[in-house]
């Protein structure tokens, strides 16, 4: 791939107030409750508003590149023609590449590193295309990337109600089907995919039960279950030149070589007693205890330090070794839920 130089100018970012957050009233994310669950101590760095000097990990931003490629080319509705994956190659990949830069540059990132990004990223959004362009236009597309805000009551008649939000990847039924069933789609991006744990995981997946009760509550449509979307991310490293040319030709030949080691999707059908349970009894239960520890009715905050190091190491994991409390190397930077923001 050849990687044209694009200028970008930094934009500078006035220091952004402290944001005090308040459970009711701002609401709850799947992610704030799994925070809660996996360390007290983390979910209370982040709902103060800490984040670390220079941005997320770069396996992370290449998360968060590949869902905006997707984002971008599904919402075009290219041809159902088998041409449709070839106009992926230069210059959509192209545009949406000079789209993320402004970006990058617009949140201080590492633009070097973003380079490296989208160098790795090519070749395997252009091998996506074509590996799923046929099974794709058998979908119809409801909802992509949108952000789901409800009202959600734990108890018939009871006057407790939490305000759910988040961002789903996609809704979509298939065109195939004369009754509709609507599937939610989401799209993961793993350096390493075990199949069996994947699988065995997706059965009570936390953050895939939270998506449907919301969605259901909020499009007041049954949803089946979940199409998890699962890309490898290529560990492949530049080499001493620091060719970045070079580095996406070699992603280029393996993609090309075992698509099926690259790209994965496992159908997750949920029961509607397991999605009952989880509205009426698991949610309640994680709401209630989430909030009386945020409110100070019960619980301490404390560390967990076996949640410190697992499929990468806390954002936190610093600020914890810090004995002093300085935070030397966090900012608050004032957003709540940077995972809602466009």
């Amino acid at each position: 791939m050849v990687m044209a130089k694009r200028k970008i100018c930094k934009k500078r970012k006035e220091k952004p107030q402290r944001v005090e957050y308040h459970m009711q009233r701002d609401g709850v994310t799947q992610s704030m409750l799994q925070n809660y669950f996996a360390c007290r101590q983390r979910a209370k760095f982040s709902l103060d508003g800490w984040r670390r000097v220079g941005g997320s990990k770069r396996a992370i931003e290449f998360g968060n590149l590949f869902h905006f490629l997707l984002e971008k080319w599904y919402s075009a509705k290219p041809s159902a023609s088998a041409s449709a994956s070839a106009s992926a190659s230069a210059s959509f990949f192209e545009t949406c590449a000079d789209q993320w830069l402004v970006r990058a540059a617009k949140i201080g990132d590492d633009l070097q590193a973003v380079e490296e990004d989208l160098a790795r990223a090519a070749p395997v959004f252009r091998g996506y295309i074509d590996y799923w362009s046929k099974a794709d236009r058998q979908k119809t597309w409801v909802e992509l990337e949108e952000t789901f805000d409800v009202i959600y009551q734990m108890f018939p008649g009871w006057t407790g109600k939490y305000r759910l939000r988040g961002r789903c990847d996609g809704i979509f039924y298939s065109k195939k089907q004369r009754s509709r069933e609507y599937w939610l789609f989401e799209t993961k991006t793993k350096g390493v995919i075990s199949e069996d744990t994947i699988s065995a995981a997706l059965a009570f997946d936390f953050q895939n039960q939270f998506y449907i009760t919301a969605k259901e509550l909020e499009t007041r449509k049954k949803i089946t279950g979940v199409v998890y979307n699962v890309i490898r991310r290529p560990g492949a490293k530049l080499n001493a030149a620091g060719d970045i040319q070079e580095l996406g030709g070699r992603i280029k030949a393996d993609v090309e070589k075992q698509p099926d080691h690259y790209f994965k999707r496992f159908e997750v059908p949920y029961p509607r007693e397991i999605l009952k349970k989880f509205k009426e009894k698991e949610l309640p239960n994680k709401l209630l205890e989430f909030n009386a520890w945020w409110n100070g009715f019960l619980y301490c905050t404390f560390k967990n330090q076996s949640a410190c190091v697992s499929r990468w190491n806390c954002e936190y994991l610093d600020a914890c070794a810090d004995c002093n409390g300085k935070m030397v190397g966090y900012v608050q930077d004032g957003r709540l839920f940077p995972e809602l923001e466009d």
